[in-house]
């Protein structure tokens, strides 16, 4: 009796699923083997899979889906239940500040973190004073005029959050990556869009990148790059890049307050300063 294959029978599942890294179905299929068969393969389960996929190294409802991989699970004396998984890779989403459907996820975890200022808002008088009290000129507060008496700050808490952007990039995006990483420590000069969310300029700071590199093995390719099993037929690896860009985003922006001695005035004054350096970030591969 020659070896059956039941398909799409009672019991077996269909699934597609469409994200922001691809598409996924897998398949189940119970196979009845016959010895007597011609098979490449010498084990139950390799011939079951054999069977179960017969050439067809795509899904028969989606050809753009290639067969990624075959589970074999012996369910009697030559029976056989063969899970087929067909996966599709993503492809790249465009810059980092323009979302593509199903957006761009992010992962983050908000946080108190601390900043310097010189001066408070006195509701009372609706003016500006020091709070050093030992820095304040008699009967006027919100001057500071002895330069031997250099104000102090006082320290407040700030929001801050720590965003990490997930990718997954080709080997054609790489150059792009390698010049990302020049803008380590520098300010969003553009305003910046993803995941629903609009981040102002000079409010998120680049802080790091992470990458890591995978090779994917992909059943169906018409060329054969490497050898798997001893057998180099339908078998191509490709080399992609696993991305974590590592965002420190302050909402109230990085400048921070800082004093200097007016000589024209005789008197401390506070002035905005911005530490880092800024860049567009709109080009970033993701």
């Amino acid at each position: 009796m020659a070896s059956k294959i039941y398909r799409d029978v009672i019991g077996s599942t269909l699934m597609n699923t469409e994200t922001s890294f691809g598409a996924k179905a897998e398949r189940k299929v119970f196979v009845r083997v016959d010895d007597t068969d011609n098979f490449v393969n010498s084990t139950l389960l390799g011939r079951a899979i054999e069977k179960a996929v017969e050439g067809e190294l795509y899904h028969p409802e989606d050809p753009s889906l290639p067969l990624q991989r075959a589970k074999a699970i012996q369910i009697g004396k030559d029976t056989v239940e063969v899970l087929l998984e067909y996966q599709r890779k993503r492809y790249s989403s465009g810059p980092l500040d323009v979302p593509t459907s199903g957006g761009v996820v992010y992962n983050s975890r908000a946080r108190m973190a601390t900043n310097s200022i010189f001066k408070y808002y006195n509701d009372d008088d609706s003016r500006y004073e020091w709070f050093d009290a030992g820095a304040q000129k008699d009967g006027d507060p919100t001057k500071a005029d002895d330069k031997k008496s250099k104000p102090r700050p006082r320290t407040v808490p700030i929001a801050e959050e720590v965003i990490k952007v997930p990718a997954v990039l080709n080997t054609g995006q790489f150059a792009q990556l390698q010049a990302v990483k020049n803008d380590i420590g520098k300010l969003n000069s553009n305003t910046l869009r993803f995941a629903g969310h609009t981040f102002l300029p000079n409010t998120m700071l680049l802080a790091g990148v992470d990458t890591d590199w995978q090779s994917q093995q992909t059943l169906g390719a018409q060329q054969a790059y490497v050898s798997w099993g001893g057998d180099t037929t339908g078998i191509v690896a490709t080399l992609i890049f696993v991305v974590q860009y590592h965002f420190r985003y302050r909402p109230t922006g990085w400048a921070d307050e800082a004093i200097r001695w007016n000589g024209s005035t005789n008197e401390w004054e506070v002035v905005s300063a911005t530490t880092y350096s800024t860049a567009n970030m709109s080009g970033y591969p993701i």
